[in-house]
């Protein structure tokens, strides 16, 4: 949780990673 979301934005990383999944 918070690599995969670096990927994206920084903003999808204060999102929950429940998002992605």
């Amino acid at each position: 949780i918070g690599a995969e979301n670096t990927n994206y934005s920084p903003i999808i990383s204060s999102l929950p990673d429940v998002k992605f999944k």
